[in-house]
């Protein structure tokens, strides 16, 4: 997220929670942290000031396919979920995004991640 504000308060809120956050402003920054650090989830506006964030999202699925990504935007037009999805995303935001939604589906993605690895070690 390039707005400073919003990063800010969607990453306080989150370490309210119990996460552990990671906060990049552009493209590169994301990519650095990518590089040294593993991450379970990646929260990725699509108007950074140096990337087009779906062409970052397509780049980081090549290398993390398995990495869940919520993906957020101002831009409101349908087309704009439809190639979020098509390029990785797992969820779809319009800005403005209420904090507790977000929340949620991050703990819903979590869920469903650990669900998944449970149904796996059984089989």
């Amino acid at each position: 997220e390039d707005e400073p504000l919003l990063r800010k308060n969607i990453a306080i809120s989150l370490r309210r929670g119990g996460y552990e956050v990671m906060e990049a402003s552009t493209g590169a920054e994301a990519w650095t942290i990518l590089n040294v650090s593993s991450i379970d989830l990646l929260i990725l506006d699509i108007g950074l000031p140096d990337y087009d964030g779906l062409d970052l999202l397509r780049e980081i699925r090549a290398i993390h396919p398995q990495l869940p990504a919520i993906v957020m935007t101002a831009r409101d037009a349908p087309e704009m979920e439809n190639r979020a999805i098509e390029s990785g995303a797992s969820v779809f935001f319009t800005k403005p995004i209420a904090l507790r939604v977000l929340k949620a589906e991050i703990r819903n993605i979590q869920e469903n991640r650990y669900c998944g690895q449970t149904g796996n070690k059984q089989q």
